[in-house]
């Protein structure tokens, strides 16, 4: 989409200026809060240095880029096109011969160059950075009740032999297992202090082998301190999965799972379905919010109720991003169909605002 006449620029550059300004300032806000929550933790711990801290910063815009462009876009748009109708420029537009579907091309260029970059976001930038975030906070920023939580927490992965690994932590560092129980069977279970899989064969130490005897009890048949586990095959695509959780992976990555059907997709089938619609969907949110608010910015009226305006839409994404987030947690645990949770909400907002928007469009 070039933009050769005068009109078009001007709108592109009003929209932008108004979009980076209060794009700027909601990630500084936001910033700010999460820094106030955090403050007694970063002045304490002397290992955090200023430039881990701008890291950590930089990450997490990655992590709300969903939620800031969005909403930028969305106080731009009616910025602009409010003050445009206020003083009569719209008609002006419209006398000369402009269609209102035209005077939006600007803003709906924006919206795409947003969709563009969330896209960018999800697949590249967001796993990397929800991983650092994650491991920035646990290491520095994790709470005494946060602690006592992961102690008590419990991890399993499942292999492509059909057993199961279960382990209360990992050491990425070291690449070992800690409190492990190597499920074959209901009939046979390996436990061990530690598992290290820096070597071609895992190894295993302190480790006790149980049976089910003729009775149907679980018995220790034998102990070892270390054990060489030659038949414990774990490849580098199940090692990702207690490096990387599910909701920080890319759409790529999520879309390989679902095609491959790894016995990680198998155990986790609904979750990864509902990751992969939320990420392959909310880019497009830009375009939704532009749908949804543009007829009401350009209608004719003597008196435009611009405040009624702002507060409406900001508190209609704020619940329709809230809403979304809830859908996620329903498809994760499995109350609704992950497609249904997820695209619910978009059509029905497209069946409500969309004849709105068609009709000005073919006005």
């Amino acid at each position: 989409m070039i933009f050769n006449k005068i009109w078009q620029r001007y709108l592109l550059k009003e929209t932008l200026k108004v979009f980076f300004l209060f794009l700027l300032c909601f990630f500084l806000l936001y910033a700010l809060i999460d820094y106030s929550m955090h403050m007694q933790e970063i002045l304490k711990n002397k290992k955090i240095s200023w430039g881990n801290l701008s890291i950590y910063y930089g990450m997490l815009f990655s992590k709300r880029c969903d939620l800031l462009l969005p909403l930028s876009l969305l106080i731009s748009s009616v910025k602009v096109l409010t003050s445009l109708n206020k003083r009569n420029e719209l008609m002006a537009f419209q006398t000369a011969g402009i269609p209102l579907h035209h005077l939006t091309r600007p803003f709906f260029f924006v919206g795409i160059i947003c969709v563009g970059l969330s896209y960018f976001n999800f697949e590249i930038l967001a796993p990397k950075s929800l991983t650092y975030i994650d491991n920035f906070e646990k290491n520095y920023l994790k709470k005494k009740n946060n602690q006592k939580k992961d102690q008590t927490s419990v991890f399993a992965i499942p292999l492509e032999d059909g057993s199961r690994l279960v382990y209360q932590s990992y050491a990425k560092s070291e690449k070992e297992f800690l409190d492990v129980f190597w499920i074959l069977s209901a009939d046979e279970i390996y436990h061990m202090k530690t598992l290290k899989i820096d070597s071609p064969s895992p190894i295993g130490s302190y480790v006790d082998h149980m049976k089910r005897d003729q009775e149907g009890k679980i018995v220790k048949v034998a102990s070892h301190e270390t054990f060489p586990f030659t038949g414990l095959n774990l490849n580098s695509n199940l090692q990702e999965s207690y490096e990387h959780s599910i909701e920080n992976r890319s759409i790529t990555q999520l879309a390989q799972m679902t095609l491959r059907k790894s016995p990680l997709f198998l155990e986790n089938r609904t979750l990864i379905h509902t990751y992969l619609y939320f990420k392959v969907l909310m880019p497009w949110l830009p375009v939704l919010v532009l749908i949804g608010v543009i007829p009401f910015c350009v209608r004719s009226s003597r008196i435009l109720p611009t405040f009624f305006i702002f507060s409406a839409t900001i508190f209609g994404y704020i619940a329709f991003f809230t809403l979304m987030d809830g859908c996620v947690v329903l498809g994760e645990m499995r109350v609704v169909s992950p497609f249904w949770a997820i695209f619910t909400l978009p059509i029905a907002f497209f069946f409500i605002f969309g004849p709105r928007f068609i009709k000005m469009c073919v006005r």
